[in-house]
């Protein structure tokens, strides 16, 4: 009887799929589903609004985990050999990735994002840290491309596109969801910068890392953080929390930012100094396991980015 009911239910979602726009292309072994497997997270949410019941898609970086310690299992290789599509950033940070698939004698079909998003270098001067012992090169790449909304509609577009030549068959499905999900980037574009136009004074000081190159350039942010970028870093030293006090001073902001990976501690230290509140901004990186059982998606986070905004800058802007 279990197994006729599971073949039963197995029929139901294949022909849903069916309905809804899907062929049966691709993997077999995923109810004809294609697989996409892709390295951080934003770009996981982005395929599978995109793709729909048509897709099965998996993070190579699990929730919880570190992108910038993560070291791949001779499983996660099978299994990128084994996808219909291979999905990540490119740069410095994923050059294991290339090692992977250049040892591989049959690739998937890939998608690299930065064939179609050129990197920023990261910024560097005397403001944006204390220390003259830290790690940092002139000629290291930001690849947090997606803090700005209007990067992530560029990945759309050619995740739409790359998923319609794997399945032309579904290539009206596909084009259908992105764009109902360009509108509603083109909406989170539009509310955070209706939101800049109302700060007087447009500065953000991070007593951390700084995933948020691409978003400050956006929308036109002078920023100063303890380290730049989103690399390995230990807490920053004295000399640079005083550096950040007094440029914090300086401007007479309301708030110090620090990123979800963070303890906190420095963006508090100079918050008390200054008078200033500690507010978290979540970069999107990735996500914690319980904010994927919490269903947690790229607009529910960047959403509540912005209402951290809101009630940050709700001083300088009255």
């Amino acid at each position: 009887m279990k197994r006729l009911i599971s073949i039963f239910l197995i029929t139901i979602i294949c022909f849903s799929s069916a309905i809804l726009g899907c062929s049966e292309n691709g993997n077999t072994a995923n109810n004809g589903k294609l697989k996409i497997i892709t390295t951080v997270f934003p770009l996981y949410d982005f395929a599978r609004s995109i793709g729909g019941e048509c897709v099965s898609v998996t993070t190579l970086i699990p929730a919880g985990g570190d992108s910038h310690s993560f070291e791949p299992t001779p499983k996660d290789i099978i299994n990128i050999k084994n996808c219909d599509l291979f999905i990540y950033i490119g740069g410095e940070s994923d050059s294991y990735i290339e090692d992977i698939l250049s040892s591989l004698d049959k690739k998937p079909q890939t998608l690299v994002m930065t064939d179609y998003i050129d990197l920023s270098p990261l910024k560097s001067n005397d403001h944006d840290h204390g220390d003259s012992d830290h790690d940092y090169k002139s000629t290291q790449l930001d690849e947090h491309i997606w803090t700005s909304p209007n990067n992530c509609r560029i990945i759309c577009n050619a995740i739409r596109n790359t998923l319609s030549e794997i399945d032309p068959n579904s290539k009206e499905y596909y084009h259908t969801n992105a764009a109902i999900y360009d509108k509603k980037l083109e909406k989170l574009d539009m509310d955070i910068s209706q939101l800049v136009e109302t700060i007087q004074s447009k500065v953000l000081i991070f007593g951390d890392r700084f995933p948020f190159l691409y978003f400050a350039e956006r929308y036109g942010f002078e920023y100063f953080s303890a380290f730049p970028g989103c690399g390995g870093h230990s807490e920053p030293s004295a000399a640079t929390v005083s550096n950040l006090i007094e440029i914090a001073e300086s401007y007479g902001v309301s708030a110090i930012f620090y990123t979800e990976t963070s303890n906190g501690n420095a963006a508090k230290a100079i918050a008390e100094h200054t008078g200033a509140k500690a507010v978290m901004l979540h970069s999107c990186h990735n996500i914690t396991s319980d904010e994927y059982k919490n269903g947690v998606t790229y607009f529910s986070l960047m959403e509540n980015n912005l209402k951290t905004l809101k009630e940050a800058f709700s001083v300088a802007a009255d």
